[in-house]
């Protein structure tokens, strides 16, 4: 997975650097784009939930829209901010739980609000790269064979972009990135024992924006 983040990432600074970019000022925009979902389980075979661990990533649709403002220096250097709902389809497979019932333990991303903090340079008129650092407020679930837990989860996604202009107020824009959840509340204290590593995964997002 870090070589397939590593190879997209480079193929997208390379896009950028050949050539299209955004008008200054507020946008709003939509994106599509792919997720691949982990969230490791470990194995317990004591207490009320017992199962084996498993690690099968959860590929996944993933669809977004927001709003956005850039802000571009005289040196070319640029400063965004945007905010967005994303919906995500995935679900990985986390343990299988042989105890009180029999079944999958899996987690599901759901939909989350995104704040993303941006710093990019312009490569001439029409395209730029740029860095970027979004901060998820995250809505999941857990299923336990039938039981289920609703979580909530923080998480950051360091990613790179670049975008282009298309028409005088219409960009296309590409992301690949990391999700890494760092707080996860919400589950049953018995179904802790089954869970090990909080969610985290790849991500690449293709989309358009329109500038006001």
């Amino acid at each position: 997975m870090n070589k397939l983040l590593m190879t997209a990432s480079a193929f997208a600074l390379v896009g950028a650097m050949s050539g299209q970019a955004m008008g200054d000022g507020f946008n709003t925009f939509v994106k599509l784009g792919y997720s691949g979902t982990k969230a490791k389980g470990k194995t317990s075979t004591a207490g009320t939930n017992r199962g084996t661990a498993a690690d099968k990533i959860g590929n996944g649709f993933l669809a977004g829209l927001g709003v956005g403002y850039w802000n571009t220096l005289s040196n070319k250097l640029m400063l965004g901010v945007s905010l967005g709902f994303n919906y995500d389809t995935g679900k990985a497979r986390v343990a299988n739980q042989t105890r009180p019932t029999e079944g999958k333990v899996t987690f599901e991303p759901k939909s989350n609000i995104d704040l993303t903090l941006k710093v990019g340079r312009m490569f001439n008129e029409k395209m730029a790269g740029y860095l970027g650092l979004g901060h998820e407020f995250g809505y999941g679930r857990y299923k336990f064979a039938s039981v289920k837990d609703n979580v909530r989860t923080f998480s950051l996604v360091p990613h790179l972009g670049v975008m282009g202009k298309l028409h005088e107020k219409v960009s296309w824009l590409g992301e690949v990135g990391y999700k890494f959840a760092t707080n996860l509340s919400g589950l049953s204290p018995n179904h802790k024992a089954l869970t090990d590593k909080k969610p985290h995964g790849f991500q690449a997002k293709v989309g358009v924006s329109y500038h006001f």
